[in-house]
């Protein structure tokens, strides 16, 4: 995944995405920088929705998991 700096920095970037993990957990690299509100291990069984929003020069990065 590539973010990249906005041209505009009066608004914020929001980059929104999902995926399911059965018994195999993916190896997901995401970009350097980012604050996490939380820690971002993957856990077998679960659905996530993972939220990454770019403002005034910072990425912050929230996830949100259910179990399947």
């Amino acid at each position: 995944m590539t973010l990249e700096k906005p041209t505009d920095e009066t608004v914020s970037n929001v980059y929104q995405f999902c995926f399911d993990v059965d018994t195999s957990i993916p190896k997901i690299t995401f970009p350097t920088g980012i604050m996490w509100e939380d820690t971002t291990t993957l856990l077998d069984s679960s659905h996530y929705e993972y939220t990454i929003r770019y403002v005034k020069g910072t990425y912050y990065g929230s996830r949100k998991r259910w179990a399947k």
